[in-house]
């Protein structure tokens, strides 16, 4: 397995997480500064240059913060695509090919196994694919396919893509132990 590949998905979702959080937080920091700009306006000494200061400040403040906002809801929606971008490299560059190996020696050693007991080749066959090793090694390799829209998952939405990551994640580690098993 890449070294990253896991690591990458997390970095991924863990970069969609801090936007999200920062973009929950935007409304009242905005909030905030207005109060702070409307009492100042209000109440504070306009000859005092520190008074002064800090209304242009809040001022600034309040074109920076919306502008802000902004940009990070469109991060947000790269950030997005880079988990599925990381999701997809991840199956296609390591995950599929070492699942599809797997699956081979795992039909491999149930074929051996099974063969002394099974004389015709259609019931043998039958028997393989049966095989808990195999139907094992099957959820791996299905999850290892890459899709367009996941299956029964909202793909447009973030817990849809979480839980993407997350078996993609959970499959990395089932695949690790279905290797060190069939070695």
């Amino acid at each position: 397995m890449k070294q990253n590949s896991r690591q990458l998905i997390e970095a991924a979702l863990a970069k969609r997480a801090a936007l999200e959080t920062e973009i929950v937080g935007m409304p009242s920091v905005i909030a905030a500064n207005e109060t702070k700009l409307a009492k100042l306006a209000d109440t504070g000494d306009l000859a005092d240059a520190s008074v002064v200061s800090e209304i242009m400040t809040c001022q600034a403040l309040s074109g920076l913060l919306q502008r802000r906002q902004q940009l990070r809801g469109e991060q947000l929606g790269g950030a997005e695509a880079e988990i599925v971008s990381a999701c997809h490299s991840a199956i296609s560059d390591d995950l599929a090919p070492r699942a599809r190996k797997a699956a081979e020696l795992a039909r491999g050693a149930v074929r051996k196994t099974l063969g002394a007991h099974f004389s015709d080749p259609t019931q043998l066959s039958y028997a393989v694919e049966k095989s808990t090793l195999v139907q094992q090694t099957n959820a791996i390799v299905e999850v290892m396919t890459i899709r367009s829209s996941p299956v029964a998952l909202d793909w447009n939405s973030p817990a849809g893509l979480r839980e993407y990551a997350a078996q993609i994640i959970k499959r990395i580690a089932d695949l690790a132990d279905l290797e060190a098993s069939l070695k």
